[in-house]
């Protein structure tokens, strides 16, 4: 339910700056997706990760939250564009745990953003860009 919710928040909207419009989208899915979870207790918590591309006149704008990913496929190779926002990237950041060690971690799925599950969400826990290429 969450992340149908925030996907049709991200979907309307003037496209006229991108990058804005997916910033406002995820203060919107994350004020209803919080409100839902705070109206019916079998919901209590609920939240999503979420990323979410968006073409520009000048590149491609995009936002993440949680461990949700983007990958871009450029002549043949993947690259991944975003970084988890887990407990277990903050001990790989930190050298604590090699990165070939991180999915297998104890705490791989612990997350540090995400949009609903509480008040207290800012888009200063997700990472926006507009690159260009």
């Amino acid at each position: 339910m969450g992340a149908r919710s925030a996907a049709a928040t991200i979907a309307r909207g003037s496209p006229e700056d991108r990058l804005d419009l997916l910033a406002g989208a995820f203060e919107r899915a994350h004020a209803k997706i919080a409100a839902r979870s705070a109206a019916d207790p079998d919901l209590h918590s609920m939240g999503t990760t979420l990323v979410a591309a968006a073409l520009t006149r000048d590149g491609v704008a995009f936002q993440y939250a949680g461990d949700s990913r983007l990958y871009w496929l450029r002549g043949g190779h993947v690259m991944r564009r975003t970084r988890d926002h887990s407990a277990v990237q903050v001990l790989v950041d930190l050298g604590r745990v090699r990165p070939e060690d991180a999915a297998n971690h104890p705490m791989a799925a612990t997350l540090t953003s995400w949009i609903g599950g509480g008040a207290e969400w800012g888009t200063g826990k997700t990472e926006r860009e507009r690159v260009r290429e």
